[in-house]
């Protein structure tokens, strides 16, 4: 690991913990926060468990980027940075809004007032600590990518496959969710499935977002949109008339609203996805993915 690379990691596991250390002094004096803008929600506690637990996750991810001394340091800058992108798109995308703003909004104004006065605070405390963090972050891992001094070359052996075990990575990292990664290793069937499932996430983020918001997105995704809704509208009525003998589990999601239960089911796309589509990125990573004639794709 050159000392590039070693510096900024740094850099970026010091901005993560002040961040947290930042969020956790906003928890702690909110009453006060709140008393100063919004008296009426001075006595309300909120701990924001979203903030704590994916800040957390990047600091470890900015550890293991620059502390740990042993392995590959570009298969690791790589894999890091892969889970780096998706936390943020797991934390910080459309539907977790929408999520989260439909539960606020259960319980009244005071507790909105509370949760967007200890935001606001947070963001200012922290606003700088974010952008030195995730610039020293992508900073040291391009670096560990670009110059990986520790890291085998991937000779192409006369069971390899031809094609780039660097451009698969790039394919599964950027373009994955569409199967891009599957077309290149000559795998059609599995690229193809993975472009339904790409369709369903598209469809689940627009209407997370709002469909009136979108009149241009439904040109192309209206039957999916429609699909969706369907399947929640119906899921509901027939849980809303559920006897309750049916269980446990059939009362409690009876007892959701028609929303939620959209949301719910927006959501399931997004497992498939995400499972696959790291499985796909740390085998691409580590040269273990096989092209259509079965040889490894391992020389970059």
């Amino acid at each position: 690991m050159n000392k590039f690379a070693k510096t900024a990691g740094v850099i970026a596991f010091c901005a993560r913990a002040a961040i947290l250390a930042a969020t956790a002094a906003a928890t702690i004096f909110q009453h006060g926060i709140s008393a100063t803008y919004m008296p009426n929600a001075a006595h309300i506690t909120i701990i924001p468990w979203g903030d704590f637990f994916s800040n957390a996750l990047l600091l470890a991810l900015a550890g293991i980027l620059c502390f740990r001394k042993k392995g590959d340091t570009r298969n690791r800058a790589l894999i890091a940075l892969y889970f780096h992108i998706l936390a943020a798109f797991l934390f910080w995308n459309p539907m977790t809004a929408s999520v989260s703003m439909m539960l606020a909004s259960t319980k009244g104004a005071a507790y909105i007032a509370a949760k967007s006065a200890l935001a606001s605070t947070t963001s200012s405390l922290t606003y700088m600590f974010h952008i030195a963090g995730n610039a020293g972050f992508y900073m040291a891992a391009g670096s560990m990518i670009a110059t990986p001094n520790d890291a085998p070359g991937g000779t192409l052996s006369a069971n390899a496959s031809e094609k780039s075990r660097a451009r698969l990575v790039l394919y599964s990292g950027l373009l994955g969710f569409l199967g891009i990664d599957r077309f290149y290793a000559g795998k059609i069937a599995t690229g193809i499935a993975k472009i339904f499932l790409a369709l369903f996430g598209i469809a689940s983020v627009v209407l997370s977002c709002g469909i009136q918001q979108f009149p241009f997105m439904l040109k192309f995704l209206p039957f999916i949109g429609y699909i969706i809704k369907q399947l929640a509208d119906s899921l509901g009525s027939s849980l809303m008339k559920a006897p309750e003998a049916a269980g446990s589990l059939s009362s409690a999601l009876s007892a959701l609203s028609t929303e939620t239960l959209v949301l719910i089911l927006m959501a399931l796309p997004y497992i498939p996805i995400i499972a696959l589509g790291t499985a796909d990125f740390v085998r691409a990573v580590l040269g273990k993915t096989r092209d259509s004639e079965g040889k490894p794709i391992s020389a970059w």
